[in-house]
């Protein structure tokens, strides 16, 4: 599920810090339960600011990427993964995949 900021309701929108309101992806705290809540992919005005294509700058695309292929990675292996080790693998797949 994506959705705005200020499409959530209340409740949900004062559950993202003002530092992840550019693109937030929500966490599965258990993904290997079978009865999962959806992923939700939190985005506001400044994600839609920093949305570029140009090379050698960090655009709103690729922090959106990260943090999405960063949770799927998450999800597939039930929790079992290694964060730090595989953040700066997906960044540099980004990289080469957007020079």
């Amino acid at each position: 599920m994506i959705a705005h900021v200020d499409e959530l309701p209340s409740d949900i929108r004062d559950a993202v810090p003002d530092s992840e309101r550019g693109v937030s992806v929500s966490r599965v705290t258990r993904p290997e339960v079978d009865d999962r809540i959806p992923t939700v992919i939190f985005y506001d005005d400044t994600l839609l600011k920093r949305f570029k294509l140009a090379t050698g700058e960090t655009s709103g695309l690729i922090v959106l990427l990260l943090f999405v292929l960063t949770e799927l990675c998450h999800q597939l292996f039930l929790g079992q993964v290694d964060e730090p080790q595989l953040k700066p693998k997906i960044v540099n797949l980004l990289r080469r995949a957007f020079r």
